[in-house]
């Protein structure tokens, strides 16, 4: 990861720019996505740095076995890698 005037991106080995500096903030890949920070809002990117699933969370977390943790609108639901609200059960195995 590197900071440039401010925005974050990302550079290979070679000091070549894999993703250029644009984000607030760039957390780390899990399952082929990285966290970004836009504006205080949070979303996801992939390897090329294009935004995947968009920011507009209040907070996230890694993905782990194909989803994250999130708020939203002051709730707490989980997301798959598209981006879609995984539906909610209760029950307990």
């Amino acid at each position: 990861m590197v900071k440039l005037n401010a925005k974050w991106g990302l550079i290979n080995t070679e000091g070549e720019f894999i993703i250029t500096p644009k984000f607030d903030y760039i957390y780390r890949f899990s399952e082929g996505l990285a966290g970004v920070e836009i504006g205080k809002k949070y979303g996801f990117i992939n390897k090329k740095g294009e935004i995947v699933i968009e920011p507009k969370f209040e907070s996230i977390n890694d993905f782990m076995n194909g989803r994250s943790r999130v708020k939203i609108d002051n709730r707490i639901v989980y997301i798959n890698t598209k981006g879609e609200v995984i539906p909610h059960t209760n029950k307990i195995k």
